[in-house]
């Protein structure tokens, strides 16, 4: 089995790809101290460590072809209790998982079953929720 190198030092390889890159064929089992070693093919994360605290962004689609987003929403991930959680407070909603991409789409899928719901009933909503389908309605568009 070949050997990967990881920082100057040789360890053996736990993965591997027949149909990866040459640069992401093999991965070692357990992290080298001190570095981060991600799996990115096929999307097999190990051993990324978790930031200590909050990061913020913008959310500019939702993943399906049916809407556009116009405008961005802000977008905010923080660890918690060993999950993700996505945070759109503009439209007072969120989405967790495991990984901060999957909490993401977990956020982008609450906003679309939002929009689908508020854009059917927008005309019997009240206030706050009036409020919330306004925002929705000037930042995402159906295509």
């Amino acid at each position: 089995m070949p050997v990967a190198e990881i920082h100057g030092r040789s360890v053996a390889p736990a993965v591997a790809f027949a149909d990866a890159p040459e640069e992401v064929r093999a991965f070692p089992s357990t992290p080298v101290a001190g570095s981060m070693i991600v799996a990115r093919w096929p999307k097999l994360m190990r051993a990324a460590p978790r930031p200590a605290g909050k990061i913020e962004g913008l959310l500019r689609d939702l993943a399906t072809p049916a809407l556009r987003v116009r405008a961005p929403f802000d977008l905010t991930l923080e660890p918690h209790g060993g999950q993700w959680v996505a945070d759109c407070p503009e439209v007072n909603e969120y989405g967790t998982g495991p990984t901060r991409e999957m909490a993401v789409a977990d956020l982008k899928s609450t906003i679309v079953e939002l929009y689908e719901k508020l854009s059917a009933e927008h005309d019997r909503l009240g206030p706050d929720l009036a409020e919330v389908w306004q925002i929705l309605s000037e930042r995402i568009e159906q295509v």
